[in-house]
């Protein structure tokens, strides 16, 4: 950065030094030109000297005063001559100078680094669902030259952003979408391969052809004289319906899982009483849910001895 600051210093210094050059030299010119043009007529001295005078002033401050430009911060200029661009040279943030109107100009272009949002409305999933996609784009323009060269730069850009999310919703069903949105990030970042897109489990492979370390966007935004610093795909929502399905799916699967977990502990106190007790399992069995019973009973009466209430505890119940 700090080189960089240091060389544009230099592409305004180096400016301003030929425009003084210049105008000096085109002044002396001028100035010579039109005293011996003056020389050769009957004109009073006085009026030859006014005339050189004034053709002095004018050439000052066509030349000098009328190439001198102001870039603004954090901005680059790109320069025209005689309409056409001169790709080899941009001028930094700061004075310059350039040749006047109509042989010169400049066209302002800004550098600074940006955050834009892109939130996405009606992304088709794979399901043919609809889902609302945000994502967030940094972006900053590092070669003013190409960013001009395209016709609304900034609007192909915006399109590239869309249309890839777009074909990425494509590509998993409704229902998995809200999990993919790091995957989805790393694929527009170029940061995943095919192996790893394809251990999600959750995206169609049949439609998808990446290598590793090449972006969906970066590479071509750098014809456009952009560069991407970061995609983060924000957030996935889903339909409401589809959430409280997904929600309620959740619970009975975790009650399963609860149910799952009370029966093998059952089994375990049956076997271990039956071990101790020297009786079979299904005896065993029948004794730990008499047990239970009791528990309830004596709870409920507030009677129950030490062994039923420990009985009452392994059941949970009441």
């Amino acid at each position: 950065m700090k080189e960089k600051k240091v060389n544009n210093l230099e592409k305004q210094m180096a400016s301003l030094f030929i425009g003084i050059s210049f105008t000096t030299i085109i002044t002396f010119i001028l100035l010579f030109i039109i005293q011996r043009i003056m020389l050769t007529t009957n004109l009073p001295k006085l009026w030859i000297t006014v005339s050189l005078w004034i053709t002095g002033i004018m050439s000052i401050f066509y030349f000098g005063i009328g190439g001198l430009i102001l870039i603004k911060p954090v901005h680059s200029g790109v320069v025209l001559f005689l309409g056409s661009i001169i790709e080899w040279f941009t001028l930094p943030s700061g004075y310059s100078w350039i040749l006047p109107k109509p042989l010169m100009n400049f066209i302002e272009v800004d550098t600074r680094e940006e955050t834009k949002d892109h939130p996405l409305q009606e992304v088709l999933s794979r399901d043919n669902s609809q889902a609302e996609i945000d994502v967030q784009v940094q972006r900053r323009v590092i070669d003013p030259v190409a960013h001009i060269k395209v016709e609304d730069a900034e609007k192909s850009l915006d399109g590239l952003v869309e249309r890839n999310v777009r074909w990425l919703g494509n590509l998993v069903l409704i229902k998995d979408l809200p999990g993919v949105k790091n995957i989805f990030s790393k694929i527009l970042e170029g940061e995943i391969n095919l192996k790893d897109i394809e251990e999600t489990k959750v995206i169609d492979m049949s439609e998808i052809k990446i290598e590793l370390g090449e972006s969906l966007i970066k590479k071509p935004a750098l014809d456009w004289g952009y560069e991407i610093s970061k995609i983060l795909v924000k957030d996935i929502r889903i339909p409401k319906e589809l959430t409280n399905a997904n929600v309620k799916k959740m619970i009975e699967e975790a009650e399963k899982l609860a149910d799952t977990v009370e029966t093998d502990n059952l089994i375990s106190n049956v076997k271990k009483i039956a071990k101790e007790l020297e009786m079979s399992t299904s005896k065993a069995a029948d004794l730990f849910q008499a047990e239970r019973e009791k528990a309830t009973r004596t709870i409920i009466d507030g009677t129950a001895d030490p062994l039923v209430k420990a009985g009452k505890l392994a059941g949970r119940r009441e």
